[in-house]
């Protein structure tokens, strides 16, 4: 079964990507909004207490290996004291694994296996001026990779600042360090994030295929 294309968050004025509905960030924001509700009285002196101790018999996260600073809860406690204070469901993670698994939706739906997922890839296309390189913009963290022709010109190509006209002789140039780049994201099993911007349909749907990436066609 195919996915479902990529749309922006529901929420107003955020330009996160997602398949429907809120982004992770707005589901995340939700998520601890109703867990505060539904579970502040148990957040108290004693988890405080429990949760430094805990941390201090294991300090390093449990799906990469930093220090740990997070004690969750592997299935969701839905405000269940028993589940809760069971040590049994407790594991220590940091916190960009802790915010990984509420990303992926692993509060909400109770798993207990999550573990941080891969890298996302993501090819977006679409006509100039559509806005292709802000769409990415607003993805991207430090540390992710992104290829955007327009950009990688203007490093290498002396004194070009005008890249609505590039030169056409270059195009060979741009095509083979996009190539190059896809081929290391695709192989290389890095867990960056790898996001390319390809203006022409046809081509962004190859890159797409030959990356396992989302599409994102801006129009």
């Amino acid at each position: 079964m195919s996915e479902a294309p990529l749309r922006f968050c529901s929420v107003a004025g955020c330009r996160a990507l997602t398949r429907g509905g809120a982004c992770p960030t707005h589901r995340r924001r939700e998520t601890q909004r109703r867990r505060s509700a539904g579970a502040k009285h148990l957040y108290g002196h004693g988890w405080r207490a429990a949760r430094r101790d805990y941390l201090a018999a294991h300090p390093a996260c449990t799906a990469c290996g930093a220090p740990a600073t997070v004690v969750d809860h592997r299935r969701a406690h839905r405000g269940d004291p028993a589940l809760f204070w069971d040590r049994s469901n407790w594991q220590p993670l940091c916190k960009p694994c802790h915010d990984q698994r509420t990303d992926e939706g692993d509060f909400g739906r109770g798993r207990a296996d999550a573990a941080p997922h891969a890298g996302r890839r993501v090819v977006v296309t679409g006509r100039p001026g559509a806005g292709k390189s802000t769409a990415v913009d607003t993805q991207i963290v430090p540390g992710d990779l992104v290829f955007d022709y327009d950009r990688v010109l203007r490093c290498v190509v002396a004194g070009l600042e005008d890249t609505t006209q590039n030169p056409t002789d270059l195009i060979p140039l741009g095509e083979a360090l996009r190539d190059a780049f896809v081929a290391f994201a695709a192989r290389s099993g890095t867990r960056r994030s790898a996001y390319v911007i390809a203006a022409n349909p046809r081509t962004a749907q190859a890159l797409a295929d030959q990356l396992g990436a989302s599409l994102l066609d801006l129009g």
